[in-house]
């Protein structure tokens, strides 16, 4: 079963790395795709669909910011075990908090338990988001250059919008006309084998550096530990089910690309949050479906 799940994934993100280490198809076109078009019609439609209740999200987003304030805290820790500079530490916190949810959770979710879960999943995704283009630029960018018009970028988002849509229309009872729903659902369609493309064309431009000790123990704490601090969160939030396991599993994916590209934007160790990306990614082969198998 476990076979059934991997191997469409990485399968299809081996095609992206192969046209990107090849140069035939660059990221930035494909993510611009996926964030204006693709992802809000995946969202727009599995909310309007789905039987997700709008007290789910207070659940997730709750869960997010605890987890992600958390894991803020135990970074500092292995920071400065690791003897790490606060430039350094920035980048750790940003792959530490964010994880590949969207590229790499959504089809594993979908693959392994079902619709249900993918549609929570997608509440998580949207919840992540909203910490990334706000507490994301924080992190990123204190004592450097900082302005409040940076927590402006949410609302050119289409993502928000997609998903107040998506609530309101299915909270209303409101059927939507085939002819309108229709060209929707054939974008959300090709949204999953697009996310795992994009991933390997990022992956292909990422380069193992010279800081494996440094990024092996962040891989751990990642992996492994996230895990272990989700649980108890989300029983002090009283939250158990499927929503449970969702949640602990999208904890557990890889280091998320957009980590790396504030990384690169605000200058905080690119070199290392590039290695973490991709040791996360290739270990996670073992990790994510061994946590499946304990938590089902």
């Amino acid at each position: 079963m476990l076979w059934n799940v991997l191997w469409p994934i990485f399968a299809i993100i081996g095609i992206g790395f192969g046209l990107g280490k090849s140069g035939l198809l660059a990221p930035r076109p494909v993510a611009r795709l996926t964030f204006w078009a693709l992802a809000p019609a995946l969202i727009f439609t599995s909310l309007y669909g789905s039987e997700v209740r709008p007290t789910v999200f207070g659940q997730v987003f709750s869960f997010v910011l605890l987890f992600s304030l958390a894991m803020w805290g135990i970074a500092h820790l292995l920071c400065r075990a690791l003897g790490l500079e606060r430039r350094s530490e920035s980048g750790v916190v940003l792959a530490l908090i964010f994880t590949n949810c969207g590229n790499y959770g959504l089809p594993f979710l979908l693959f392994s338990l079902g619709q249900k879960a993918f549609d929570l999943g997608i509440v998580y995704l949207v919840s992540q988001q909203i910490l990334l283009s706000t507490l994301g630029i924080l992190i990123a960018s204190r004592g450097e250059r900082y302005s409040f018009k940076s927590f402006l970028e949410i609302l050119r988002a289409p993502l928000l919008y997609a998903v107040a849509a998506g609530l309101a229309l299915h909270e209303s009872g409101l059927i939507i006309p085939e002819y309108l729903l229709r060209p929707l659902s054939m974008l959300a369609e090709a949204t999953i084998p697009t996310f795992l493309i994009l991933l390997g064309l990022q992956l292909s431009q990422v380069r193992l550096g010279n800081r494996l000790r440094e990024a092996g123990s962040v891989t751990a704490l990642r992996l492994c530990g996230a895990p272990l601090l989700a649980w108890p969160i989300l029983a002090l939030l009283g939250v158990g089910g499927l929503l449970r396991t969702v949640m602990i599993l999208e904890a557990s994916t890889p280091a998320a690309v957009n980590a790396l590209l504030l990384a690169l934007e605000y200058d905080r160790d690119p070199e290392l949050v590039s290695s973490i990306v991709l040791l996360t990614t290739v270990a996670s082969i073992g990790t994510l479906p061994l946590l499946l198998m304990l938590i089902r």
